[in-house]
């Protein structure tokens, strides 16, 4: 079994969702993309052996809008690609590996945060975790100094890249919760590169010290575009 599976209660029933297959416009589906996807499934196969009543589903994340996260700030421009992009690739190995996926567009994320932090600066006092400095909207983080999380303009917020992981963790533990009721436990396992790193632990810390994570899990695994060394961290509220 997988070092990653270790994380996962085998005792009781899990829903799991397995998130590999990352690409960007430009440029679109490549090595690290296909291999993540493959890594995804073998891992659910291990997941439905833990435990009989385990439930898999599979998430592919498209990062269209062209932004990028480091440890200190995230680039906040549009510079993503509007016109489709070729998955075939992805199909075709989905369906080698018995497997369907769904694809979460950065976009639809942006925009969902968007809505829910203009919301908040309506009332600021509905979560003491954020506040604005200036322009900017700043969350209390228990493992950075500072963590920006948007940018105001004109009343509106511009998200960055952990309030987008955040809508991303929301989004899909929402999904488990709905589709599958009688699992008590459920599991986000994300496959994604080391640069990216910042952004996907600050928007789990943002998820995960929330009011709804409880008996959720995030469990981040980093990897070279070939998948042949693999590093994984994993999370809950207790980590916060």
């Amino acid at each position: 079994m997988s070092p990653i599976l270790r994380h996962i209660d085998d005792t009781e029933r899990s829903a799991v969702l397995l998130s590999g297959g990352y690409f960007q416009s430009p440029p679109g589906v490549d090595d690290f993309s296909l291999n993540t996807l493959a890594l995804a499934a073998r891992l659910g196969r291990e997941v439905r052996k833990l435990h009989r009543g385990n439930k898999a589903s599979y998430d592919v994340m498209h990062n269209d809008l062209g932004q990028a996260c480091g440890t200190d700030t995230c680039s906040i421009g549009d510079n993503g690609q509007d016109g489709p992009v070729d998955v075939h690739s992805l199909r075709e190995l989905a369906a080698a590996e018995r497997i369907t996926f769904t694809i979460t567009r950065e976009r639809t994320l942006r925009n969902r945060a968007a809505r829910a932090m203009h919301k908040w600066l309506r009332d600021t006092g509905t979560n003491s975790l954020f506040r604005q400095e200036g322009e900017e909207i700043v969350y209390r983080s228990r493992q950075y100094d500072s963590v920006r999380v948007g940018v105001v303009k004109d009343f509106y917020v511009v998200p960055r890249c952990p309030l987008i992981m955040n809508e991303y963790y929301s989004r899909h533990f929402d999904r488990l919760r709905r589709a599958f009721p009688d699992c008590r436990r459920r599991y986000l396992i994300e496959i994604g590169s080391a640069v990216d790193k910042d952004k996907m632990f600050k928007g789990a810390e943002i998820y995960l010290r929330g009011p709804r994570s409880s008996g959720d899990q995030i469990i981040h695994v980093f990897t070279d575009s070939r998948c042949t060394e693999l590093v994984e961290f994993a999370w809950t509220a207790r980590d916060f």
